[in-house]
């Protein structure tokens, strides 16, 4: 029984950080291709995380309102995360939104990499 419950500890603080490390480096991307000037790894770093943090925060309080909660969250936290793209990289709304749809192309694959890797240590 604990074995199951260190795996599963384990294999959500991997998929944690294997999603930080690609939303990183997918924005990293993003920022390039939409041609944001001085855009390192460090800062879609820091960008990432902080967005998430945020995000989880209004993701958990507003969920607390039930459905309309919900909704009202994810929008929220869409505009939250475009507003931390667009302060880190000093950029524009227009700019921060195609940076922000890489980190999302990226937390898509994170998402289908761990339930993959879910299904496998189930079995």
């Amino acid at each position: 029984m604990q074995d199951a419950i260190g795996v599963g500890l384990l294999s959500f603080a991997v998929s944690i950080i294997l999603a930080i490390i690609l939303g990183a480096l997918f924005l990293w991307l993003g920022a390039k291709i939409a041609k944001i000037k001085h855009t390192t790894f460090w800062k879609a770093l820091m960008a990432t995380i902080a967005s998430s943090v945020i995000t989880s925060i209004i993701t958990f309080l507003l969920g607390l309102l039930q459905q309309i909660g919900a909704y009202i969250g994810l929008i929220l936290s869409v505009v939250v995360t475009i507003w931390v793209i667009k302060s880190v990289f000093y950029t524009t709304w227009r700019k921060a939104i195609i940076a922000w749809f890489f980190m999302c192309v990226a937390f898509i694959i994170a998402r289908l990499i761990v339930t993959s890797s879910a299904d496998l240590i189930i079995l």
